[in-house]
């Protein structure tokens, strides 16, 4: 996975500085606020740099790399995990189609809640994608993919980013 940017990282940047996020970094929307409440650009990994100069003194416009930020600290040593959830229309196969896709793709369901509404159901999966081939990025496009219009809804987040959500 790559670099998880939160708003203690942010505070850490001077005002009026440049952040490139690198190939699968993810930044939380709190700390893009902050960011441009501080004036801070955000690129995007492979995003040309803006062509208009910060009106900011230039001792205080360093631009940074997201892997150049101070790591925040970590609450949970462990293999790297991922919330799949599922939403939609109930039929029979569909926690098949999402789990035989979770393990082609070698992740590992850890725990695994389901429901059923009248004719529609929900589930919430913790997996374990320390075993994948690939990145993050792509277990999370893959995954998504298979979300069929008008049928049920795929999405994946990092676990990382409930543990930066939550802490106090």
């Amino acid at each position: 996975m790559g670099d998880l940017i939160t708003v203690e990282q942010i505070d850490v940047m001077p005002a009026g500085g440049q952040l490139t996020l690198t190939p699968g970094a993810i930044i939380t929307p709190a700390a893009r606020d902050a960011a441009e409440a501080r004036g801070i650009t955000v690129l995007e990994a492979g995003a040309a740099a803006p062509t208009q100069a910060p009106t900011v003194a230039p001792s205080r416009t360093a631009g940074f790399r997201a892997s150049e930020i101070p790591a925040a600290p970590a609450h949970k040593n462990g293999p790297e995990q991922v919330i799949v959830t599922a939403v939609g229309k109930n039929r029979p196969r569909i926690l098949s189609e999402i789990t035989s896709k979770i393990a082609e793709l070698n992740g590992n369901v850890m725990d695994i809640n389901q429901r059923i509404l009248q004719d529609y159901f929900t589930t919430i999966m913790i997996v374990e994608i320390s075993g994948i081939t690939g990145d993050f990025a792509g277990f999370k496009q893959t995954m998504e993919s298979i979300s069929q219009p008008e049928d049920y809804r795929v999405s994946v987040q990092h676990e990382k980013v409930f543990q930066y959500m939550h802490r106090i």
